[in-house]
């Protein structure tokens, strides 16, 4: 069993899943894919269930993301594709439990992605990033990845670190960083998880907010939307789009917002919107 001081008791005590995914590149609105997630529920601060999964991503890997985690083509060949089966897997375990990853938004947003290409509307969420944590709670530490955070807590040796950027050795890495970090720094003492998801955090939740009335309607029917959009370069042009799910995505110049994945009638690609770009639609 393990043991916190009084201090964090209330955030020790909720339950969470830590998760990293493992991934062929940056942008999951450009087409990039998940190929491996691991995930580890605690309650009390104790581990009590796992989930790793690897994904073929139906794209070959670049060589630049195999150089970093080690993962090749051969690997995800004979696995399944991002499917309902392994959405249902991930949804059932999560369940309820906040999301904890270091660098929340990236792994989110995938998420968030795979999830709306199967026409899956995913908003119930809550997540705390504890890369925004340790911003805020260790400002005079030069770097702060998780294999930084995990050296300044002294949780992996020299050796133990030539595992990380694979998706289980780094959910372990998180889990013992998170506990790390509410037991021991100041910032985070006595708070409790509304505190830290307000604070350093992010939630599905205020989609109805952020997505217009009559986009939502069409994307929960899968209706098309007939209209005008004005794409990144300015120019605006007619679209005509079935409209399958929202994502949650933060952009290049890291703003977070959400987009809807829809297909075009015309070609049937698979495209991602900007809400405030549609013009002129019914």
């Amino acid at each position: 069993m393990s043991i916190f001081s009084l201090f964090s008791q209330s955030l020790t005590k909720e339950t969470y899943v830590f998760f990293d995914t493992e991934t062929t590149g940056l942008y999951p609105l450009m087409g990039d894919r998940i190929i491996e997630i691991a995930m580890i529920k605690t309650k009390d601060g104790n581990k009590v269930d796992e989930l790793q999964l690897m994904i073929n991503p139906g794209k070959p890997i670049p060589p630049e993301v195999t150089n970093v985690n080690h993962i090749t083509d051969d690997m995800v060949r004979s696995m399944p594709q991002f499917n309902d089966e392994i959405a249902d897997k991930i949804l059932d375990f999560i369940d309820d439990a906040v999301l904890v990853a270091h660098n929340a938004a990236f792994d989110i947003g995938f998420l968030s992605y795979e999830f709306a290409r199967l026409g899956r509307v995913w908003i119930k969420w809550s997540a705390v990033d504890t890369l925004q944590a340790a911003y805020k709670a260790l400002p005079s530490l030069p770097k702060k990845n998780l294999g930084a955070l995990c050296r300044y807590y002294n949780l992996v040796s020299k050796d133990e670190a030539e595992g990380f950027h694979r998706a289980l050795f780094d959910t372990e890495c998180l889990q013992n960083v998170f506990y790390k970090m509410m037991d021991n720094e100041q910032e985070f003492m006595s708070r409790d998880i509304d505190y830290l998801i307000n604070n350093y955090g992010f939630t599905g939740k205020n989609m109805n907010a952020d997505i217009p009335a009559i986009l939502r309607d069409a994307m929960i029917d899968h209706r098309v939307i007939d209209g005008q959009y004005k794409r990144r370069d300015g120019k605006i042009v007619d679209l005509s789009v079935k409209l399958l799910a929202p994502v949650w995505a933060q952009s290049k110049s890291k703003k977070e917002k959400w987009y809807l994945l829809g297909e075009t009638t015309k070609n049937n690609n698979i495209v991602a919107l900007v809400c405030q770009n549609f013009l002129n639609y019914n």
